[in-house]
C-alpha cells in the first residue's frame, strides 16, 4: 500500500501543479483592470477549474481508489501552492500604499483558520473530483511518463509569466513598484489584494507572483529529475550556481559589490547556463536540462529585480529576451522527453522520413531567425528605435518564410502512421501560428507608430498623474509578443521532435 501511495505522488504532482497553472490564469483574467469579476463568480469559476483539473488527472491512473487518492493529493498540493495567492487576502487590507507601512505582512487574526479550512476544502474537492474522474478512466497498457508531463506543466506555467511580462511593458508598468525584492515593503505573496486595484501595480505585482510560481515549479522539476537520474553531481553544480547568483545580488544590495560587476556576473552565468541547458536538451540529459532551467529562472528573477532598482532599459531588454528563451527551453525539454520515450516508431514510411528530415533542417534556421527577431523586437519595445523596428519588420519576411517551409515540409508526411499524422498537425499549427503572428505584427506596428512610442514609464510616485492605459495598443502588442514566444517555443520543440533518432543495439 505504501509503495502504491508513493507511485501516485507523481500523477498527483502533475495534476496539482497543472491545476494551479489553470487556476492562476483564470484568477489573473478575472482580476484584470476593467474586469473585476464579483467574488462569488470568481470563486465558482476557480472551483470549477479545480474540479476539472483534479478529475482530468485522476483519469490518468487505473482503479477507483487510486483515482480518488490522486484527486485528494492533487487538491492538497494545489491548495498548498495557492497559498501564494491566498496570502493577499489573509493579511490586513490597508486603504493606500502610503499606509501600508503600518500593515505590512500583518496576518488577520483568523488567518490560521482560513488557511486550514482552505487546505481541507481543496483536498475534499480534489477527492470528489478524483471519484468523478474514476468513472471515466480507462485501463492503461503502459505507465505515462509523468516527468514528461510535468515538463509540459512547467512550459505552460512559463507562458502566462511571459504574457504578464509583456503586459507590463505594453502598459509602462515596470516601475510602478518602487522596491525590487519586496512590494511596497510587503513580502510579495503577502501584498494586500486591496492595493492591487491600481492597474500599473496590479500588472507589475502579478508578474512577480507568476515568477514565484514558475520558480517553485522549476524547483520541483529539477528535484524530480535529479533524484530520478541520481544525478547528484549535476544537482550540486546547479545549487552552487544558484548560490553564486543570489550571493551576487545580496552583495550588491549590501553595497559590497559594484552594480556593474553584479550585472556582469548574473548575465554571464545566465548565458553560460543557457548554452549548457540547450546542449543538455539536445543530448537528452533531463537532469542537467531541468537544473539548468531552474538556474535560468533564478537568474531571470534577479535580473528583473536589478532592472527595477537600477531603472535600466538594457536590463529590461535582457530580462525580456531571456524570459522567452527559458520558455523555449522548457518546451524543448518537454519535447525531448516525449521524443525519447513515447515515439516508438522507427521504420517510418519513406515519404514521412523525408518530410521530417527536411523539416528538421528548416526548423534549425527558423529557430535562429526567431531568436534574432526576438532580440530586434525587444530592442524596439524598450528603446522605440526605428532602426530596431525596420530590421524587425524586414526580418519578419524571412522568419515567416522559414516557418512556412517547416510547415509545408511536415505536411508532406503520410496519413497512416502515428508520426505522419503528428507531423501534419504540427505543420498546420506552425503555419497558422506564423500567419497570425504576421497579422498581429502589422496591427501592432500601426498602433505603435500612430501612438506615442516614447511615453515615459511612470514611477510609483507618479501613478496618480499617469496617462490612461493604452488598452487597445497593449492588447495587440502583447498578443504579438506572446504569439512570437509561442512560435519560438513550438519551432524549437519541432526541431527536437524531428531530429534523427539515435540507433540502439
Amino acid at each position: 500500500m505504501e509503495i502504491a501511495s508513493v507511485r501516485l505522488i507523481k500523477p498527483a504532482l502533475v495534476t496539482g501543479f497543472g491545476t494551479v497553472v489553470g487556476m492562476w490564469t483564470v484568477w489573473y483574467i478575472l482580476h484584470l483592470p476593467g474586469v473585476h469579476a464579483p467574488q462569488l463568480l470568481s470563486s465558482l469559476l476557480l472551483g470549477g477549474v479545480l474540479v476539472f483539473g483534479c478529475a482530468l488527472g485522476a483519469m490518468g491512473v487505473s482503479g477507483k481508489r487510486s483515482s480518488i487518492t490522486v484527486g485528494l493529493l492533487a487538491g492538497l498540493i494545489s491548495a498548498m501552492v495557492n497559498l501564494l495567492l491566498l496570502g493577499s487576502k489573509v493579511v490586513s487590507q490597508p486603504t493606500s500604499t502610503e499606509s501600508i507601512a503600518e500593515h505590512a505582512n500583518q496576518l488577520r487574526p483568523d488567518a490560521p483558520l482560513i488557511v486550514l479550512g482552505f487546505l481541507g476544502l481543496s483536498a475534499a474537492i480534489g477527492a470528489i473530483a478524483g471519484f468523478l474522474g474514476s468513472t471515466r478512466a480507462r485501463e492503461r497498457t503502459s505507465e505515462p511518463i509523468w516527468i514528461g508531463r510535468f515538463a509540459i506543466v512547467l512550459t505552460f506555467a512559463l507562458l502566462p509569466l511571459v504574457i504578464a511580462g509583456g503586459i507590463v511593458t505594453s502598459t509602462e508598468s515596470g516601475m510602478s513598484v518602487p522596491d525590487s525584492v519586496t512590494t511596497y515593503g510587503s513580502i510579495s505573496v503577502l501584498f494586500p489584494l486591496s492595493l492591487m486595484a491600481e492597474p500599473h501595480v496590479f500588472f507589475e505585482h502579478t508578474h512577480r507572483l507568476f515568477g514565484t510560481l514558475v520558480g517553485l515549479t522549476a524547483l520541483v522539476m529539477a528535484i524530480w529529475a535529479v533524484g530520478r537520474d541520481r544525478a547528484w553531481a549535476t544537482g550540486a553544480v546547479g545549487l552552487a550556481m544558484i548560490s553564486v547568483l543570489t550571493g551576487t545580488l545580496a552583495a550588491e544590495l549590501a553595497e559590497k559589490l559594484p552594480i556593474s560587476a553584479a550585472i556582469g556576473i548574473i548575465i554571464g552565468i545566465s548565458l553560460l547556463v543557457l548554452v549548457v541547458t540547450v546542449l543538455a536538451i539536445l543530448r537528452g540529459r533531463i537532469a542537467a536540462a531541468s537544473m539548468g532551467i531552474l538556474v535560468l529562472v533564478v537568474g531571470q528573477g534577479l535580473l528583473g529585480a536589478l532592472r527595477v532598482s537600477e531603472i535600466s532599459t538594457p536590463l529590461a531588454m535582457v530580462h525580456g529576451v531571456l524570459a522567452q528563451l527559458v520558455f523555449a527551453c522548457a518546451a524543448a525539454l518537454a519535447a525531448s522527453i516525449r521524443f525519447e520515450q513515447t515515439m516508438p516508431e522507427t521504420d517510418l514510411p519513406e515519404q514521412t522520413g523525408k518530410a521530417i528530415t527536411q523539416a528538421h533542417k528548416f526548423a534549425l534556421w527558423a529557430v535562429w531567425a526567431l531568436v534574432l527577431q526576438l532580440i530586434l523586437g525587444a530592442g524596439y519595445r524598450h528603446t522605440s528605435s526605428h532602426a530596431f523596428l525596420g530590421a524587425h519588420v524586414l526580418l519578419a519576411l524571412a522568419v515567416a518564410t522559414l516557418v512556412i517551409l517547416v510547415g509545408l515540409a511536415l505536411g508532406q508526411a503520410d496519413r497512416e502512421s502515428k508520426t505522419g499524422r503528428w507531423a501534419k498537425r504540427r505543420g498546420k499549427g506552425l503555419t497558422h501560428l506564423v500567419i497570425t503572428q504576421v497579422a498581429l505584427g502589422i496591427i501592432a506596428v500601426i498602433f505603435v507608430t500612430m501612438g506615442n512610442a516614447n511615453r515615459p514609464i511612470p514611477s510609483s510616485d507618479e501613478l496618480a498623474e499617469a496617462p490612461p492605459l493604452p488598452k487597445t495598443e497593449a492588447i495587440f502588442t502583447t498578443a504579438h509578443q506572446a504569439t512570437g514566444a509561442a512560435l519560438l517555443a513550438l519551432t524549437g520543440a519541432t526541431f527536437i521532435r524531428t531530429r534523427p533518432r539515435r540507433k540502439t543495439g
